[in-house]
């Protein structure tokens, strides 16, 4: 709920910068409660997603990993499964924040190295392309504290990959009905599948095709920075504001930067300005 809370804030807190010039309190005119939890996405088929897993008894982690995927497919024009996922979570068994670092490394080539070296660092086009972690975050994720299945999870998503409102949605579908294959056809644990999904994209015959495709595209990455990529557990960045613990992941998102934000908004009457 204190987390809950900081969101809240933080929100109030930008709507506190609006009112500088603009007294007036700024009211949505609607409101969203709850008993059985909260889910907040870009795209209302992706928010059904989340709640369709909470309501089948999954926990938070799996909720916000069939989220994830969704909006792959739902809000593409600003994330894809190709991107990178800042994800922080909350663990109410220990009260412990965490960070899943989904940063993808740069192209790790000599030849790519020099590249940059004698180019500068491109900043779009293929060749900006870090490695894709958004599938190593969410399946490490879903293997260290979630508790239901990659199908399980994936199968929203399947479902708006197979309406083909798009062209390139068959190839990304075919994508994860291999990672779903491979879990069913793995013996061993939950996690142990899971596990070897991960590891054919970044190992096996889909990180082989991303390769060619790299190749093909002129891009510096290669199958050896897919096979070398890990998504790490990190300590967050946190800052007191006030009565709220407010947390952000690390320098590698924005996430200081609003705790930055938040101190020098510290020393202002907030709600004397109606929030």
């Amino acid at each position: 709920m204190r987390l809950l809370k900081a969101i809240i804030t933080m929100s109030l807190a930008l709507l506190a910068i609006s009112s500088c010039t603009n007294n007036t309190t700024v009211s949505p005119g609607w409101y969203a409660s709850g008993n059985g939890g909260i889910v907040a996405a870009g795209k209302p088929a992706s928010a059904q997603a989340g709640i369709d897993i909470l309501s089948q008894g999954g926990n938070a982690v799996d909720g916000a990993v069939a989220v994830i995927f969704c909006l792959a497919v739902s809000d593409y024009g600003s994330f894809c499964i190709g991107g990178e996922v800042p994800f922080i979570f909350y663990n109410s068994e220990n009260g412990k924040v965490k960070v899943f670092n989904g940063m993808g490394g740069a192209p790790g080539d000599q030849d790519a190295i020099d590249w940059c070296y004698q180019n500068g660092i491109p900043d779009q086009g293929i060749r900006a392309s870090t490695v894709p972690s958004a599938v190593s975050t969410c399946l490490t994720a879903l293997e260290m504290n979630g508790t239901m299945t990659l199908e399980q999870i994936i199968t929203p998503t399947l479902a708006l990959l197979d309406t083909g409102s798009e062209p390139w949605y068959e190839n990304l579908a075919k994508t994860f009905r291999k990672l779903i294959e491979t879990e069913k056809n793995t013996e061993g644990t939950r996690e142990q599948k899971i596990r070897k999904a991960r590891d054919r994209f970044y190992k096996g015959d889909i990180a082989d095709e991303l390769n060619d495709y790299y190749i093909r595209s002129g891009g510096f990455l290669r199958k050896s920075d897919l096979e070398a990529h890990r998504t790490t557990v990190e300590e967050p960045v946190s800052f007191q504001y006030r009565d709220y613990s407010v947390y952000k992941c690390n320098t590698w998102t924005q996430g200081p930067v609003l705790l930055q934000s938040l101190r020098l908004l510290e020393k202002f009457d907030i709600e004397s300005m109606g929030h």
